[in-house]
């Protein structure tokens, strides 16, 4: 009996737990995306967060962009996206686990934050867009990213 008991109270603290961190990824801002038509009949798609142009890319159809959270983005989307005239953009959230940068993010997946973030502290809750080339279906053609933190440690 007392194990069942103490299996319902992590339950509980865990789902008490997951509530907080879900509101404290919430976005203050996210990145923003121009797509504009060039002479060549080309389209120019151009993502910027706050003001600055952090990707451009160049694509020969008039793209789609797609916001997705990365826990409901499936690998055959990713796969065939160049088909699809598709840009994806991918939302993550992780933590920084040491002072050099490593992180995870809520899939279990690694993250490297030291070269993208400044001023991280170990404990933060940093929110990750990916931007995937459309221009091919690779599973790791990632060519734009910017991190921001949306929540800091509390705790020294």
């Amino acid at each position: 009996m007392k194990k069942g008991l103490w299996t319902i109270v992590l339950i509980i603290i865990a789902i008490i737990c997951m509530m907080d961190f879900a509101e404290a990824a919430e976005p203050e801002t996210k990145p923003t995306y121009e797509t504009e038509k060039l002479n060549t009949g080309n389209y120019k798609t151009t993502f910027s967060q706050e003001g600055v142009v952090f990707y451009s890319v160049e694509t020969g159809k008039r793209p789609f962009v797609l916001f997705i959270d990365r826990k409901f983005l499936p690998n055959a989307l990713i796969e065939n996206r160049s088909k699809l005239g598709l840009i994806i953009v991918e939302r993550g959230l992780g933590v920084v686990l040491n002072e050099i940068g490593d992180g995870m993010d809520t899939s279990g997946y690694y993250l490297f934050y030291g070269g993208h973030v400044q001023g991280f502290q170990v404990g933060d809750v940093i929110e990750t867009y990916c931007i995937y080339d459309p221009n091919n279906d690779y599973i790791d053609g990632i060519e734009g990213r910017c991190d921001y933190i949306v929540q800091r440690a509390e705790w020294k």
